[in-house]
């Protein structure tokens, strides 16, 4: 009998939820007594609070894979299970969490690392000193340091190289000659604060900054000031639930400058704002997020497109459901590269991936998705990146 996904969840003061429980597959073992046989999967990310729109995603994505991989035999044989620890985005309580559980001598295969970048630098130094492998999203390049974090291997492009000159490349599309940003004053809008900056410089376009608090839901005075300034478009950093309130705040102040909401937009806005409020918006995304035709789905894409649908459906765009399942899998390619599941062995493995053709490839977030001794972030290409137009709603995680 093929095994099938197990689950485990914690609430964030660590009292196990038997009803978040799911048992299947063949017998009914614990987890201590089939632990030899498991590929365990810790999965540290938002299930509760405001930020459980991109945690609760991730989880499936990681389901769906886990499915495909227990439905050929698991990771080298071992049935794939996850379990689910909760810290409501708060990088204290990830930590600890973090620690609790492998102060109870279960030490996972696989991490899952944080919604948020705090939340994943917070954990890094406990896992790279136990020397277990982490996947995650999480952007902030301090994150990217192979040398301190060895084991550590995001989905996230280069803010600086890869998502940025795709956005200038936007805007000059869109006539803008003078930019306004906006963008989040926390670990999370780090990188497009470092790299905006010097990209636009070098493109000759004047770009003038401002900032909001992450706990902020009225946008209205950073936006007129840029509008004070006299910028003739706006790009926004808008994460997790920030994007309707940006929209909103642009409402309230009058304006209607074209206004580009830049790849760290996960919301489905439709229905969170006026229909009016979408005038002269546009999204710079991942490439996923654009609506593909039957004919032009990979096997993968297909794969994850009716995964999801399996599980409940698209609460928010693709990538967020892409990104951990696509991971996973290449975690899975890893070890059977190395024909091992120790840390060491796969961490090599995934520097040196041996790329199967484009369609056998078991992910669909890039074109290619791999990492190199010193680069543990994806190396995303123009071809990754898309603008749309938000208009209609979204359609199976995609706008259409």
């Amino acid at each position: 009998m093929k095994p099938k996904t197990r689950l485990t969840a914690l609430t964030p003061v660590s009292v196990l939820l038997t009803s978040a429980l799911l048992v299947s597959g063949c017998g009914g073992a614990t987890e201590s007594s089939a632990e030899s046989s498991t590929f365990r999967i810790l999965l540290v990310a938002a299930q509760t609070g405001p930020l459980a729109a991109l945690g609760k995603p991730f989880l499936t994505g990681l389901q769906v894979a886990a499915d495909e991989l227990n439905a050929k035999g698991g990771v080298l044989g071992r049935e794939v299970r996850i379990k689910v620890l909760d810290p409501q985005s708060d990088p204290t309580k990830a930590v600890s969490l973090l620690q609790q559980e492998l102060a109870g001598g279960d030490k996972p295969d696989l991490v899952y690392d944080g919604t948020v970048s705090a939340e994943t630098l917070a954990m890094l130094p406990v896992l790279s000193s136990r020397k277990i492998l982490s996947i995650g999203t999480t952007a902030n390049a301090a994150i990217n340091d192979p040398e301190k974090y060895p084991y550590a291997f995001h989905a996230a492009p280069h803010q600086d190289t890869d998502a940025t000159p795709s956005t200038v490349r936007a805007l000059r599309e869109l006539g803008c000659r003078d930019v306004g940003l906006l963008v989040a004053g926390d670990a999370s809008g780090e990188p497009v604060r470092k790299a905006y900056p010097p990209a636009f410089k070098s493109a000759g376009i004047p770009l003038k900054v401002e900032e909001y608090a992450p706990a902020d839901i009225d946008m209205a005075a950073p936006l007129q000031r840029l509008k004070s300034a006299g910028v003739d478009c706006v790009t926004a950093y808008a994460a997790g639930p920030t994007a309707p309130y940006v929209l909103k705040s642009r409402a309230k102040i009058g304006w209607t400058v074209p206004l580009l909401l830049n790849e760290s937009m996960t919301a489905d806005i439709h229905g969170l704002v006026p229909a009016g409020a979408l005038k002269g918006v546009s999204i710079h995304t991942f490439g996923i997020n654009a609506y593909r035709a039957p004919a032009d789905r990979t096997p993968a894409y297909k794969a994850l497109l009716d995964g999801v649908k399996a599980k409940g459906g698209f609460s928010t765009i693709m990538i967020n459901y892409a990104w951990p399942h696509d991971m996973l899998q290449l975690v899975a390619m890893g070890a059977e590269q190395a024909r091992s599941t120790d840390a060491d062995a796969v961490k090599k493995a995934l520097e040196n991936l041996r790329q199967p053709a484009p369609e056998q490839r078991p992910y669909s977030s890039y074109t290619t998705m791999g990492w190199s001794a010193t680069d543990h972030f994806i190396k995303a290409g123009a071809d990754d990146f898309a603008v749309i137009d938000p208009v209609p709603a979204l359609v199976d995680g995609t706008w259409k």
